[in-house]
């Protein structure tokens, strides 16, 4: 499917939950669950994962195992889903460029209205600007300043092509009429190593990957995506006091490929929502920056819809496209 044809679809209601033949229950369930992962190791994504394997491990009494399968915005592990049509078995945990990508790539490996069932939404986040310590400003109003005293010095890394972070990270650019070199990266991970090593300057992350870096002072936080302060850092200000308007936030949500029943995909769901609304796991989310939601099917469809939208008109603006 082309980006026009998709962008000019509205996503169904149920979302191509076509039922197999008889009725299917939490039983029917393999042993071993996947869950498909589209990031690499150690950023949000990845430990929103985990945090759902836990969950699930209990709900579900399967083993689940993490796969990481990182590159293409999220698109090889989404693909490898998509493969496994009809195979509850095969999940994939997706991020915000599941979103994204039909507004920056014409020709998608796979069908984004009919080779999912969404599950849960299961977490959000806000965005937060973050730099190295050694970067001589101390929030986004001396940023811009420094950044249009010296063009063409700084740089700004994306935390992997079509992510919230990287166009999260060009709408601050262009609103901000910044002259600053973009930076691609395969994930989180690779980003923050790299501004740690000061070879890139400016990273919008999101908060799980960079908490614990920001707790020790490794990393110097500057601006928070969301208009609202952040409970953890009251300090920081909010990007929109410098930038009207500005507001994003990164997302994770639980998929299943096309073509399970109703049944296997409600026992998903209940499994999903129920691990995130977990004390435990509902903790470990909040204290690593992110917002537990644990959405139902309906809520989550509703939500993927107003997400493309919204994207779609970021990548218009910035230009951004996944060669």
């Amino acid at each position: 499917m082309n980006r026009r044809g998709f962008l000019s679809a509205t996503l169904p209601a149920a979302w191509a939950c076509t039922s197999l033949p008889g009725l299917a229950r939490a039983a029917d369930l393999a042993s071993t669950l996947r869950l498909e992962v589209g990031a690499p190791p150690g950023g949000g994504t990845d430990f929103v994962a985990r945090a759902l394997a836990m969950g699930m491990t209990a709900e579900l009494k399967r083993n689940i195992v993490v796969e990481n399968k990182p590159g293409a915005g999220g698109n090889i592990a989404a693909n490898a889903v998509a493969q496994a049509r009809g195979d509850a078995s095969t999940l994939l945990v997706a991020y915000t460029s599941f979103a994204i990508n039909p507004s920056i790539q014409d020709d998608l490996p796979y069908d984004p209205l009919h080779s999912f069932t969404p599950i849960s939404l299961a977490a959000t986040s806000p965005l937060i600007l973050v730099c190295h310590p050694d970067l001589p400003v101390k929030n986004t109003a001396e940023l811009l300043d420094y950044a249009r005293k010296h063009p063409k010095t700084l740089s700004i890394a994306g935390a992997g092509l079509g992510s919230a972070s990287q166009m999260a990270g060009e709408m601050f650019k262009v609103q901000a009429k910044l002259d600053i070199v973009s930076v691609p990266y395969k994930g989180a991970a690779p980003a923050v190593q790299d501004i740690l090593g000061r070879q890139v300057h400016l990273l919008m992350s999101d908060m799980a990957t960079v908490q614990p870096l920001l707790r020790s002072g490794k990393l110097k936080p500057l601006g928070v995506s969301t208009p609202e302060p952040l409970a953890a850092y009251p300090g920081v200000q909010p990007i929109s006091q410098v930038l009207p308007g500005f507001n994003y936030r990164t997302w994770y949500g639980l998929f299943a490929p096309g073509g399970i029943s109703e049944d296997l995909a409600n026992a998903l769901e209940k499994a999903a929502s129920a691990s995130v609304k977990d004390p435990k796991i509902e903790q470990r989310l909040k204290t690593e920056g992110l917002d537990p939601v644990g959405s139902n099917r309906e809520e989550f469809t509703a939500f993927i819809n107003a997400e493309m939208k919204r994207w779609q008109a970021v990548a218009a603006a910035t230009g951004v496209r996944m060669s």
